[in-house]
C-alpha cells in the first residue's frame, strides 16, 4: 500500500472523514460527479476506487460496469463510502470479486487500514 492510485468518486467537496486518514504521499484524484469519473477512468487506471453511496443507484451501478470493462488484468478494488450525514445510501449487491469495501464518516484508521489490507490483498 506504498504509492496507491486513488480515485474518489465523492459529490460532498467539504466532505473530509474519511479521507484524511489517507497517506500524503498516495496519488488521489477526486471527482465530484460520475460523469467526471467515467472521463478520469478514460485517462489512468486506479489501483483503488472510493465511491459515494449519495449516487443513485442507476449511477452506481453504470459506474461499476465501466469499471469492470476497465479492468483488463485485475478486478479494482471498489469502497464503498457512506455519508452519515446524508439522509439516503445506496449499496448494489455485489460481491465484486471479493475486493469490496464499506467505509462510513466515522471510520477509525484501524478501520479503514483492515478494509485496505483485506481488499488490495484478497
Amino acid at each position: 500500500m506504498n504509492n496507491l492510485k486513488i480515485l474518489i468518486i465523492e459529490p460532498n467537496s467539504q466532505l473530509h472523514s474519511p479521507y484524511y486518514f489517507f497517506p500524503p504521499h498516495w496519488s488521489t484524484q477526486r471527482s465530484g460527479t460520475i460523469e467526471i469519473a467515467f472521463r478520469d477512468l478514460q485517462r489512468h487506471s486506479p489501483d483503488i476506487i472510493f465511491l459515494s453511496t449519495s449516487f443513485s443507484l442507476t449511477k452506481i451501478v453504470r459506474l461499476l460496469d465501466t469499471v469492470k470493462n476497465l479492468s483488463f488484468i485485475k478486478l479494482i478494488p471498489v469502497v464503498f463510502v457512506v455519508d452519515l450525514s446524508q439522509r439516503v445510501s445506496h449499496f448494489p449487491g455485489t460481491t465484486w470479486g471479493g475486493k469490496i469495501g464499506i467505509i462510513h464518516t466515522l471510520s477509525s484508521k484501524a478501520e479503514i487500514n483492515s478494509m485496505l489490507t483485506r481488499v488490495l490483498n484478497s
